[in-house]
């Protein structure tokens, strides 16, 4: 019983070292966060590795790594190159999280509203008044949660925010039409994506306000000793002067907003959805289209909390991505040193994100394509 236990905290601890990336990043800078980030990635894969001959002690092998890397592995081991590199690596993967989050959401949405509106077609008086309830219900609410939104942007937002709000209502009201005449639309489809555009405008204000008031950096980001081990650099977060210490949670503080939380919540349910759907895919034969495994194995198998290889590097990745953009945020840093980005920030307002722009685009661009190939579309897998 106690191996047990034993085995499953082991297994579990990746999580635990995956959560401690906001504090070392709030005390020593993003490039502790990077450094600490592909040393959990050397742990995660190094465990992987253990032949199966050490399987009964597998847990106090994982023991043994961690304490090396910890204690012994000096932080310049992992060369300013390949910093560099995962550094690009994360700040081009923004796009890409941006966009593929709205669709996977609403994918699920739109699927959902499908059903219901089969439902209220095909289904007895019964399911007819239970579904059109459910349908409305859903409207009001992100009908509300729109109007919610838009009011603290209306009193909080800046004139050129506004005036891109202003051009959101105007593409929503165009949606609301196209949906009206289309045989297919379906009112809650539309009651989404009005939702959606407006929480990306907020979440875009969100992001510009901390941009615009950024932290003072603590001194130890700049001081820290880069010859020693990271249980070294435990030591010294732990002597730090108060003031360093007080910049320092300024920067955790960050973390506990919800606008944080619940954005971080979206993209991990997405990325483990994305994960779990191509296990499925990939475990079927492409002649036959038969499970190749039990699905129940492989729902074990894969299960997020099965630690599986892929679910851990996913997650470090997503975790790591999330932290630094958060740090570059909070520090006024919010984009890459690129003579292009700083060409753009020449002439682009700074309270209007690209990406965000992207994104309410992409929203009611894959509405339009879905009322538009309404007759001949069909749900894929990898967003089912």
């Amino acid at each position: 019983m106690c191996i047990g236990l034993w085995s499953c905290f082991v297994d579990f601890f990746v999580y635990v070292l995956i959560v401690t990336l906001p504090v070392f990043g709030s005390f020593c800078g993003t490039e502790i966060i990077l450094k600490l980030s592909i040393i959990i990635y050397i742990y995660v894969v190094l465990g992987e590795l253990i032949p199966k001959i050490l399987q009964p002690i597998l847990s106090y092998v994982h023991v043994v790594i961690l304490a090396l890397l910890v204690g012994y592995l000096p932080l310049y081991f992992i060369p300013y190159p390949v910093i560099w590199v995962y550094d690009k690596l994360i700040w081009l993967s923004e796009p890409v999280f941006l966009l593929s989050e709205v669709i996977l959401f609403q994918n699920f949405v739109f699927r959902k509203s499908q059903k219901a509106a089969d439902a209220i077609a095909n289904g007895d008086d019964s399911e007819l008044v239970k579904w059109k309830t459910v349908v409305t219900v859903f409207s009001v609410l992100c009908y509300g949660g729109s109007l919610y939104y838009g009011w603290l942007l209306y009193t909080e937002a800046s004139t050129a925010q506004l005036w891109l709000l202003f051009l959101v209502v105007l593409l929503l009201l165009a949606v609301h039409n196209m949906m009206w005449m289309s045989m297919e639309g379906i009112i809650s489809d539309a009651a989404f994506c009005s939702l959606l555009s407006v929480c990306i405008m907020y979440s875009m204000y969100q992001e510009t306000d901390l941009i615009q008031k950024p932290n003072k950096l603590p001194e130890s980001w700049f001081r820290h000793d880069r010859k020693k081990a990271l249980f070294s650099l435990i030591l010294s977060i732990l002597n730090t002067n108060i003031a360093n210490a007080y910049l320092a949670l300024e920067f955790l503080k960050k973390f506990l907003r919800p606008f944080f939380l619940v954005s971080f919540s979206m993209r991990l349910y997405g990325i483990l959805c994305i994960i779990g759907k191509a296990t499925k895919i990939w475990g079927k034969t492409d002649e036959e289209e038969t499970w190749v495994i039990d699905e129940n194995d492989v729902q074990s198998t894969f299960s997020p909390w099965k630690s599986s290889l892929t679910v851990k590097l996913a997650v470090i990745f997503l975790f790591t991505q999330v932290t630094v953009n958060l740090f570059h945020e909070s520090s006024g840093v919010y984009s890459s040193d690129t003579l292009l980005s700083k060409l753009l920030q020449s002439i682009w307002p700074r309270q209007i994100l690209i990406g965000r722009i992207a994104q309410i685009l992409t929203v009611n661009a894959f509405y339009v394509w879905r009322l538009y190939c309404a007759e001949d579309w069909t749900w894929s897998e990898w967003f089912n």
